[in-house]
């Protein structure tokens, strides 16, 4: 990266404490752009569920970014609820499968009874082709 000499004569004057705010500048800069981007990513359960997990574990930020909190926690219940109905939709699908299942089964024991009463013709067996050998002298 190249520097103008300006830039190196500054860096070189700046006293720790100038450096340290500095440094705290730049990661809070960088702490405000990843948190942009997980919260542009808020409305994803998986994002959601990992933002309540850090906060929960972390109390000081959890009160520093609680509308945060709040969006990913609300993100992470309906996730639940929508998982919820879908797997009681599912179990009913399931059911109603097996339901089907067993009443085709017992109308396929039932035909033979409706077999025996119609008039059958009966086919005639017929004899298996053969092919002739051909014998060359």
């Amino acid at each position: 990266m190249n520097k103008s000499p300006s830039a190196s004569q500054s860096a070189s004057q700046c006293t720790p404490s100038d450096a340290i705010q500095l440094l705290s500048t730049q990661m809070l800069s960088m702490d405000v752009a990843q948190w942009t981007i997980l919260v542009a990513r808020i409305n994803e359960a998986t994002t959601a569920r990992i933002i309540v997990e850090y906060l929960d574990s972390n109390s000081a930020q959890k009160n520093r970014y609680a509308g945060i909190y709040l969006r990913a926690r609300d993100t992470v219940q309906r996730s639940r609820v929508r998982y919820a109905k879908a797997y009681t939709w599912g179990q009913r699908s399931a059911r109603f499968v097996a339901w089907i299942s067993r009443f085709s089964q017992k109308a396929t024991v039932a035909s033979p009874i409706r077999a025996q009463d119609s008039v059958r013709k009966e086919t005639p067996v017929q004899t298996p082709l053969v092919w002739p050998e051909l014998i060359w002298s």
